[in-house]
């Protein structure tokens, strides 16, 4: 299981919100939904997240 650390774009600060969401992995960063990490973070995490994904 990689950390949240690990995934480029992801410091301290943004894993320690994302772990108040029950984000614990970058495996539970891809499986969340995106329409609402959008909307509470930004369009880069959302970009971040589609290439955890395997999207292009």
């Amino acid at each position: 299981m990689t950390p949240l650390e690990e995934v480029w774009g992801v410091g301290r600060h943004l894993s320690a919100r994302l772990r108040e969401l029950g984000i614990e992995s970058a495996l539970g960063l891809a499986e969340h939904d995106l329409k609402s990490l959008r909307q509470r973070f930004s369009v880069v995490l959302e970009r971040t997240v589609r290439e955890l994904r395997g999207e292009p």
